[in-house]
């Protein structure tokens, strides 16, 4: 069943990024100058390292009543994918201890040497999905893991799975994980009766996850009504929104347009729902790759050909926001976005994954690079199309590229990432936007918890934005 939303918005992909320096440019520009290989990284005005320990660069996070969980990926420790539970309050005037590991039992070697894909949590239950590359053709060994991360400790354990529950000929690859109606749900790609992939759900019978057959349902692909992809989740509600887009095919023409599916609540096939965002008089291949929700809305970030797209969704309709001044290249992903007291939060990493695990549209998502360095200093605000916007980073805005990078691309001597909010709610007519440097490295991982914005860095540091109420040096 597909049903046409009516206008538009736009959480968590990691990739593998080498290290590099940062060059400046304004937004209106497309001068560049370098900074010297001994500047320091420049670090967003809005964010504050928080001081807790981590193993190792974090590769995907999740909002717990327990608090924020981190998980980590650690060559030194088995298994690789660890997890921090870090309190809220950590380094904006908490009181308590800041963070805490939380045990985890890999069962299988693919599980002690995977990093974790996604997160998500229900209550102080949780779920994860990790994978690693092995075998004859390099391909993804997904693991499935769940646990209760409780006041006790917690621990969370590998479920060992038999090879053909999440592989074999069919197998696209794994998105995300959530949890609808209190049951957890994994979401991926599998084969289609009719064409392509149709977007596959997983669900729990014990400590065995079964397949359900997508085919009939908005979930499925067909020559008729599109080739669908759904390329991450997030949790809205009690229930799951699925991110992505949907291929076209028309007489002699191919169109990919941005995508949600939701539920009412139930993860069973025939409940779901797709809404194709509107994208307005923009042009090229579309598609909604993060988000996060509050509490009458949800913020959705993406792509319409080489510019940020973001909309506004309140679960039925959706609303567009404008962001087109913000140029988004190939090799940048947007690996999180949630909204703060209704004011959006995005950031942005550059570059591609070298390896580790994929999604089901074959995007890289995980694996572990070296730390890069931020670009420089903040540059004074200047207009933007869509309204006022801070420049703080290179090639931040308009179509200008940095020196020693290229259209296709992002090459050493690029900034590694870019914070990109505003103080205004996103139910405003019109949003002023500001776009910092990353804080001290490549983003690998954000999203919202406890009334914060969280960016995760491969330095690997741990960074957010003040507690609501609190002054910045908190």
């Amino acid at each position: 069943m597909r049903e046409a939303a009516t206008s538009v918005i736009a959480g968590a992909t990691l990739l593998a990024l080498g290290a590099c320096t940062g060059d400046s440019v304004t937004a209106t520009s497309s001068a560049s100058s370098s900074v010297p290989p001994t500047a320091q990284p420049a670090s967003p005005s809005s964010l504050t390292r928080v001081p807790v320990s981590l193993p190792g660069p974090v590769t995907a996070m999740a909002a717990t009543d327990a608090g924020l969980l981190l998980g980590t990926y650690a060559v030194s420790t088995t298994p690789r994918a660890g997890l921090t539970l870090v309190d809220p309050a950590a380094g904006s005037g908490g009181e308590g201890s800041a963070s805490r590991a939380v045990r985890v039992t890999a069962s299988t070697a693919y599980g002690k040497e995977g990093s974790w894909l996604a997160l998500a949590a229900n209550g102080t239950q949780v779920i994860g999905v990790a994978g690693q590359r092995g075998g004859a053709h390099g391909n993804v060994r997904w693991t499935i893991w769940r646990g209760n991360i409780g006041a006790s400790g917690g621990a969370v354990a590998e479920e060992k799975q038999e090879f053909w529950t999440f592989g074999g000929y069919d197998m696209g690859g794994l998105s995300g994980v959530g949890y609808g109606a209190g049951q957890p749900v994994v979401v991926g790609g599998w084969k289609s009766e009719g064409t392509g992939l149709d977007i596959a759900t997983w669900r729990a019978q014990g400590r065995t996850w079964v397949r359900a057959n997508s085919a009939r349902t908005a979930l499925a692909s067909t020559k008729a009504s599109g080739l669908v992809a759904a390329t991450a989740v997030i949790p809205m509600g009690s229930s799951v929104l699925l991110l992505g887009s949907t291929t076209l095919l028309g007489d002699g023409s191919v169109q990919v347009v941005p995508s949600i599916w939701t539920t009412t609540g139930s993860v069973i096939q025939s409940a779901w729902r797709r809404y194709d965002l509107p994208t307005g008089s923009a042009t090229g291949q579309a598609s909604v790759e993060a988000g996060g929700c509050g509490d009458g809305a949800c913020l959705l970030a993406g792509r319409i050909g080489d510019r940020l797209a973001l909309w506004r969704w309140d679960g039925r309709a959706a609303s567009t926001i404008a962001a087109s001044d913000v140029a988004l290249g190939d090799q940048e992903r947007i690996v999180g976005a949630g909204l703060v007291d209704d004011r959006p939060w995005l950031a942005i990493a550059s570059g591609l994954g070298t390896g580790g695990a994929g999604t089901s549209s074959g995007t890289e998502t995980a694996g572990v690079g070296t730390a890069g360095q931020a670009g420089a200093a903040p540059t004074p605000p200047v207009s933007g199309p869509s309204g006022p916007t801070s420049a703080a980073s290179s090639a931040s805005l308009g179509s200008s590229t940095a020196a020693g990078s290229t259209a296709s691309g992002t090459a050493a001597g690029s900034p590694v990432g870019r914070i990109v909010h505003s103080a205004d709610p996103i139910s405003a007519a019109q949003l002023a936007w500001t776009v910092e440097p990353g804080p001290g490295g490549a983003p690998t991982a954000a999203g919202v918890a406890g009334g914060r914005f969280w960016v995760a860095t491969d330095a690997p540091a741990l960074w957010a934005t003040p507690r609501l109420g609190l002054p910045a040096d908190r």
